[in-house]
């Protein structure tokens, strides 16, 4: 009897050490899951509190190729305008601007932009944007203007405006603007005239938002 009575107990228990095993790991499970959760949520906030620079709130971002549609580099360019005063047109839309990959995103380019005449010391960001890009990105400028219509113009002349953090590797506390930089692989007429400073943008985070602010050269469509 008492062995009779001692195998279903024993089976009783394996069962219960298993359903307690099977809890331990749902709740362990569980438990996991909530931390994961609870970082996620901090890293989101913390990725909220960050000073970006410029203001994503309300932006919309559309992405769009004409070259790969079948255009060419002129009949881009006409779309893109084209574009851009459409939506510039529709109800409620404040500013359009326009820029070669997103500030927030993959695609960054980066080269050597040295000042006329001085070497280079590393890579900077660079990006190609539109009339009015800053400031439909808040950017606040430190110094000078933004790029406008008229460097986006066939046969403008070379503008480019860069941030406080490029200004400051080689201007120092020195104004630059007026001053001269160079871009390799440029066309032969920007490469003979140089590019000329006419504005200072406050730094953003561009690509990576983990890293610290790069140096940024903003160059005009044309």
């Amino acid at each position: 009897v008492h062995d009779a009575r001692s195998t279903p107990l024993a089976g009783s228990s394996r069962r219960a050490r298993l359903t307690r095993a099977f809890v331990v790991l749902q709740m362990g499970a569980t438990l996991v899951l909530l931390v994961v959760s609870g970082l996620f949520a901090r890293t989101l906030a913390g990725y909220a509190a960050l000073d970006l620079g410029f203001n994503p709130n309300g932006v919309l971002t559309v992405m769009v190729n004409a070259m790969q549609a079948g255009f060419d580099s002129d009949g881009a360019i006409s779309i893109y305008g084209d574009l851009r005063r459409r939506f510039a047109a529709m109800p409620g839309v404040v500013a359009v601007g326009m820029s070669e990959s997103a500030l927030m995103g993959e695609g960054t380019s980066s080269t050597t932009v040295g000042p006329g005449g001085r070497e280079p010391k590393d890579s900077v960001s660079i990006l190609n944007v539109g009339a009015g890009f800053l400031a439909t990105m808040e950017v606040p400028l430190a110094r000078g203007r933004e790029i406008g219509e008229i460097d986006t113009r066939p046969g403008a002349k070379p503008v480019v405006v860069v941030s406080d953090a490029y200004a400051r590797a080689y201007f120092g506390d020195a104004n630059p603007l007026g001053q001269i930089v160079t871009i390799p692989n440029d066309s032969a007429r920007v490469a003979a005239l140089g590019l000329e400073i006419v504005g200072v943008a406050r730094d953003v985070r561009y690509g990576n938002l983990l890293v610290e602010r790069p140096q940024v050269v903003y160059i005009p469509f044309s």
